[in-house]
């Protein structure tokens, strides 16, 4: 998938978030956020995609306490590495950027699915919220602190496992859509 520009990019990241909204409703209308504060570096966006869609997508906001917004892989692409190199280039960037803790929720409904992914990465889940993003729905907070010595990423066996294909347009990507990283 050819990710020439922003506005083909945000459509592409739109239509792969559709199918989130069963967890989180407002996803479509918090996106706009995400676009705006792209060019700030507030927040990250790390894309893989091959010859016609978007394969994995991870959301970042950066600070002191960042946020791993969002990470996933699309059902068909599953197996292969993909989250865990999104995971990785995601949480060192953060830390690159100046984090000393990384939150990231889940819901209820995944929660077991992810469980080892999230600790694989050094995430522990440290609270239950009841409501956040859906009425009497539960979400698992979790929780990762970057040290100094620490290493940022958990899967260090998984470092040299590359995924199959990437969208290698992203000298010019990077250049018309401000804090987007093509991988």
């Amino acid at each position: 998938m050819q990710l020439g520009g922003p506005k083909k990019l945000y459509s592409a990241v739109i239509k792969y978030l559709t199918n989130f909204q069963m967890y989180y409703p407002g996803i479509l209308d918090w996106f706009p956020v995400v676009e705006r504060e792209l060019p700030s570096g507030r927040r990250r966006l790390f894309v893989i995609s091959d010859d016609s869609s978007l394969l994995g997508l991870a959301i970042t906001k950066n600070g002191p306490r960042a946020k791993l917004c969002h990470i996933s892989v699309s059902p068909s692409a599953r197996n292969r590495g993909l989250g865990g190199t999104l995971m990785q280039h995601a949480l060192r960037n953060m830390a690159i950027n100046g984090a000393t803790e990384i939150r990231v929720t889940t819901s209820e409904e995944v929660y077991r699915k992810h469980a080892f992914f999230f600790g694989a990465a050094g995430f522990r889940a440290v609270d239950w919220q009841v409501s956040r993003y859906r009425r009497d729905v539960s979400e698992v907070l979790w929780q990762r602190s970057i040290g100094v010595s620490q290493e940022p990423v958990g899967r260090s066996s998984q470092e040299s496992r590359r995924p199959i294909s990437y969208d290698l347009n992203d000298v010019q990507l990077a250049q018309k859509c401000p804090n987007t990283i093509a991988l």
